[in-house]
């Protein structure tokens, strides 16, 4: 098999490459970007998003923007700083069940703020996609009745669609 290799003529020129070539905005839409961090940065073998027990970390089932509990006895809202804290500092705030100490590792240094970002987004379009299929199974997938389901509006072509939702300047439309 053959490759290409560019050598570049100095360190300052090939740190710029590697941060250019790092850098996923534009390229690729912040859910996408959360997935493949999820897939290959290691989220996977610890966290579903399905609600299975026996797991090495907690499920993200569920879990963003309702109250869980911690293993110091408290508790608190799982939310964008929560996860970005636990990602950098995970020893910070434990999740009741799975330590102390927790057993994840600290990620500080391996993701930009704009990389948490993308693994938010995709946490919380998983919490909003698992609501919207409840809302789904209650009201009926894009009913074709006259009154509108809750929280739903219909358009021009007399359909019902899905509310928008926004994230960090990226709307989207329908989360299926």
């Amino acid at each position: 098999m053959l490759s290409k290799c560019v050598v570049e003529p100095d360190m300052n020129t090939f740190q710029k490459w590697l941060e250019d070539a790092s850098d996923w905005r534009g390229k690729v839409a912040p859910i996408a970007q959360g997935q493949i961090f999820y897939n290959q940065r290691g989220c996977v073998a610890c966290h579903n998003t399905t609600g299975a027990p026996g797991g090495t970390g907690p499920t993200w089932k569920d879990m963003f923007g309702n109250t869980i509990p911690l293993a110091d006895g408290g508790t608190l809202v799982a939310d964008e700083a929560y996860v970005k804290e636990s990602i950098l500092d995970p020893q910070a705030k434990i999740h009741k069940g799975f330590g102390p100490p927790s057993p994840m590792p600290s990620f500080k240094g391996a993701f930009k703020d704009y990389d948490i970002e993308a693994i938010t987004v995709l946490y919380e379009v998983n919490q909003r996609q698992l609501s919207w299929t409840r809302c789904e199974a209650v009201h009926g997938a894009r009913s074709q009745s006259r009154q509108s389901p809750p929280g739903m509006r219909r358009n021009a072509a007399s359909k019902v669609s899905r509310p928008r939702l926004m994230f960090g300047g990226l709307k989207i439309r329908s989360l299926s």
